[in-house]
């Protein structure tokens, strides 16, 4: 028994060695392992020197026969110059490299390259000399050296590539294709033709703008959805029409003119591929298809993100190889994203605000949404957005809010997506534009558009369903808008149209982040202007504060509060003269906090500073059924103007005075310290007289008013100001009272935690302590205001 066993061991071991030895010797000249195991070449090693260029030719006619030379001397380009496109014939670019310290006295470097059939000492080629022209396979010329020196020249070959196609196209800095010819290796009409490109001279880093809104405060993105490039031109599917430029309709060619055309007129600053940029199925070289569309914005010096669709990777290059692609291009601001998030390609990009402003106005999200369903018989069609990917999403969303809150206008939130949400299929939403093919999304919901919801994303765009164009509003469980939800429209020629004949589109977003508004349209093909020309607003209220937390400071965000009315606030740093920079002055030239901005019945911003007049416009404007106010012209209403101003014109000013002499001034004057403390003490009895008559315990009537609310900071500070809440009973009743309100509580900790009544138990020592450390501010910003 134990004979058999051994023997049976052995024989497995022996089957198994002659297998191996077998594939090795059928993958060494016909590559018959999966490309993924197989390492691709370095473009270029730091501190090599090329010294070689040749291609070496097989066939599985002649089994001896090796696309693979000695690995010892040479690396070789990972792309079959054939495509797999034939059985019997392969051909290999291979590169042979040496340690610049390792060069020998024989070595000779590669100073140039050429393809074609004569000597290109023959077709007039600059700075010829025949002996040093070497003639390669496939029609490939090599130029070399022995003076090593001339391998430091910024003109020295020092990476080789391939691409493919007629229109093949460099995008990487310092690239270029070598000649018009390609690879002379009579290939059929059917398979692309291949290409050298070279780099010259050393690497350089790609080119990373960062964008900003320009000074006109408006962004423009345009969404390319589903270009569907090939390697080489492609063909066209559903094409209107048929035919382009007087001959046959060739894919890649017609779309690329067609985003071309459209770039220069729209001028976007942001361009967004959605996915599916590469059509798998026609790319064997995913490389090539990149670049076609990658150097048409380079050249135009425009930044771009990018994700990937289903399509993109059923080719020749997984998603992480062609992130990588393009993420070493010029202005490609697309990244992988966190290792630990499922998929490739899930980031942000922040686009900062006008001027030399170091704020995000603007934070785009992209996301991965995968391909094909992993569970196809539960949920048949497509992925969909991971629970990992939405944990990332929601924690960098969190993380970004309070630094976007110091934004000046309304920061806005978009997210690009390439597989619509299960959402998109709600025909009870209100949408604008065409919907004329079924939703292709995943019929499994991950939860992603509630996130979305959540975290104030004003819109989402995908792309996928070519013929689908619309922007649909999503509501949340109350009824009001919530999201809107795009398409992008497809682009590109090579994926599918019909559907009554469809005309290729790309579409347009234009951010207004003056008025924290979004105006989207789509562009035709044919030169059209689509007809669904509309706005989209933000689900954020246009109400903006620009406040802290002072006693004049938290009065409209009370107001606010206790009104229910949904705003944006930004902190305005007093102790850094915020409230002097020319942006907050154009908002309120007086250069005090607090101040508001609001979009106005004409659909124009309108601005209000000083807060008396801010808690009256709110009121006027919002409160219509009188919940913290009466009808105007009324007794009581008049009674309530009466008590703002005398906030407004006495308590504000005096306890102001109060403070500054007790603990601003830089020295102490016991009269002004009197005089303003007692003026307010004097004010303080005034008010509790007056509360002593109140039955209601407000100032003005049965309930709450902005009198009561203009006056509350004030109060809670008195102590601040040497100021004995004691001695005025009915005050304090009243101080506590309405910080029973939800409102109240709220709104006074609107932008920062509001600390006045915890203060009060300090001691005197204490609070000296603390207006020392704002003593300094204070002055620096009077010495400011002398000058101007």
């Amino acid at each position: 028994m134990t004979r058999k066993v051994i023997r049976s061991i052995f024989q497995l071991a022996g089957a198994t060695v002659v297998a191996f030895c077998f594939i090795v010797f059928l993958d060494r000249n016909f590559r018959v392992l999966p490309k993924s195991i197989h390492n691709y070449m370095p473009q270029h090693n730091h501190g090599m020197i090329v010294t070689d260029i040749t291609l070496a030719q097989c066939s599985s006619v002649n089994p001896f026969a090796s696309c693979k030379l000695d690995p010892k001397v040479w690396q070789r380009v990972e792309k079959d110059l054939y495509l797999g496109k034939t059985w019997t014939s392969h051909a290999y670019l291979h590169v042979a490299r040496k340690k610049e310290e390792e060069l020998l006295p024989d070595d000779r470097i590669v100073l140039d390259v050429s393809v074609g059939r004569l000597n290109p000492t023959s077709t007039g080629t600059k700075g010829d000399d025949p002996e040093l022209w070497e003639s390669r396979p496939g029609g490939l010329w090599v130029k070399r050296t022995p003076n090593h020196k001339l391998g430091d020249s910024k003109d020295t070959i020092t990476a080789v590539d391939v691409l493919f196609g007629d229109d093949a196209v460099e995008a990487r800095d310092g690239w270029s294709i070598a000649g018009k010819t390609p690879f002379l290796l009579g290939i059929s009409s059917d398979t692309p033709v291949s290409h050298l490109t070279v780099r010259r001279g050393p690497a350089k880093d790609p080119i990373k703008p960062k964008p900003r809104i320009p000074d006109n405060g408006k962004f423009k993105i345009m969404q390319l959805a589903d270009l569907h490039l090939s390697t080489g031109v492609g063909k066209c599917r559903d094409a209107v029409p048929d035919s382009y430029n007087g001959g046959p309709c060739e894919a890649d060619a017609r779309t690329l003119d067609f985003v071309a055309r459209i770039i220069d007129e729209e001028k976007p600053n942001l361009v967004v591929l959605s996915g599916d940029q590469v059509n798998g199925e026609t790319a064997p070289d995913a490389q090539s298809a990149i670049f076609k569309f990658a150097q048409i914005l380079v050249k135009r010096k425009i930044p771009y993100v990018a994700i990937f669709g289903n399509h993109d990777d059923e080719g020749s290059l997984p998603r992480a190889t062609q992130m990588a692609i393009m993420e070493g291009l010029p202005y490609s601001l697309s990244i992988a994203g966190p290792e630990e998030v499922d998929g490739v390609g899930n980031y942000y990009i922040e686009i900062l605000a006008r001027g030399s402003s170091d704020h995000s106005a603007l934070t785009i999200y992209m996301l991965d949404s995968h391909s094909y369903s992993p569970n196809e018989r539960t949920y048949h069609g497509y992925d969909w957005i991971k629970p990992s990917q939405i944990t990332w999403f929601k924690n960098t969303a969190s993380n970004l809010e309070k630094k976007h809150k110091e934004y000046t206008h309304t920061h806005m939130d978009l997210a690009f997506i390439h597989i619509p949400l299960p959402e998109y299929r709600e025909r009870d939403n209100q949408y604008v534009g065409e919907w004329k093919e079924g939703v292709t999304a995943p019929h499994f919901n991950s939860g992603f558009r509630d996130a979305l919801v959540e975290k104030g994303i004003v819109m989402v765009s995908a792309g996928h369903d070519h013929v689908n164009d619309y922007c649909a509003i999503s509501k949340d469980a109350n009824k009001k808008p919530a999201l809107w939800m795009c398409y992008g429209g497809g682009v590109g020629f090579g994926g599918y149209a019909g559907y009554g004949g469809y005309h290729r589109r790309v579409r347009i977003f234009d951010v207004d982040t003056n008025q924290g508004r979004i105006k989207t349209w789509k562009r035709l093909e044919l030169g059209l202007l689509s007809k669904q020309f509309f706005k989209m607003a933000a689900p954020k209220s246009d109400i903006h504060l620009y406040t802290t937390g002072t006693p004049n400071g938290i009065k409209a965000s009370i107001l606010l509060e206790e009104l229910g009315l949904p705003y944006q606030v930004t902190k305005i740093d007093i102790s850094k003269n915020t409230q002097k920079e020319p942006w907050f002055l154009e908002i309120n030239p007086n250069g005090r906090i607090p101040a508001l901005t609001d979009s106005f019945d004409d659909g124009k911003p309108i601005r209000i500073f000083e807060s008396g007049s801010i808690l009256q416009y709110l009121v006027d404007r919002y409160d219509k059924d009188h919940k913290v106010s009466y009808p105007a012209g009324s007794r009581e209403h008049w009674e309530t103007t009466n008590w703002l101003m005398w906030q407004m014109g006495g308590l504000g000013p005096m306890q102001g005075q109060a403070n500054h002499f007790k603990r601003y001034a830089p020295e102490q004057i016991q009269y002004g310290i009197d005089r303003y403390t007692n003026e307010s003490r004097r004010l303080y009895r005034t008010l509790d007289t007056h509360l002593a008559k109140s039955s209601s315990g407000f100032i003005v009537g049965d309930k709450l008013t902005v009198a009561d609310i203009s006056c509350w900071g004030w109060i809670a500070a008195a102590h601040w100001a040497g100021i004995d809440i004691e001695e005025f009973p009915h005050v304090k009743k009243w101080l506590y009272k309405l910080l029973e309100r939800p409102g109240f509580e709220k709104g006074r900790h609107v932008p920062t935690k509001h600390t006045a009544l915890e203060s009060a138990q300090k001691s005197e020592e204490e609070l000296e302590k603390a207006a020392a450390e704002s003593r300094q501010w204070v002055q620096s910003g009077m010495k400011e205001d002398a000058k101007n």
